[in-house]
């Protein structure tokens, strides 16, 4: 049985929530997958910017956010708001909920 059967099984989580909570573990295991590559996953390390702590923003960082966003599009996330991103950015209009992310805490560490 999979996590996600034990969690509807058990009623752990309110239903409404398993495509949120899907969408946020298979963004995490997709980057998981990439991270693992290293150098082979292409130039992650690379500066692209600045976040909006005024942290140096790495490839690998931008790529999380994209991944979060897009994954999360259609599961009931209205607002969308990441240390990534400058603005909270709309993703769902009927959504009903907020999301507030850090998509890849420690990128630096990485790299």
């Amino acid at each position: 049985m999979t996590s996600t059967e034990t969690i509807q099984k058990k009623r752990l989580i309110p239903s409404e929530l398993h495509g949120i909570l899907e969408a946020l573990a298979h963004v995490g295991v997709a980057l998981n997958r990439t991270i693992r590559r290293g150098a082979l996953g292409g130039s992650l390390g690379a500066a692209v910017g600045e976040n909006t702590d005024g942290d140096q923003q790495k490839a690998l960082d931008v790529l999380a956010d994209d991944a979060f966003a897009d994954a999360l599009r259609g599961t009931g996330v209205r607002y969308y708001a990441s240390e990534e991103q400058d603005v909270v950015v709309e993703l769902d209009a009927g959504g009903k909920y907020a999301l507030a992310i850090d998509p890849l805490d420690g990128s630096r560490t990485l790299m």
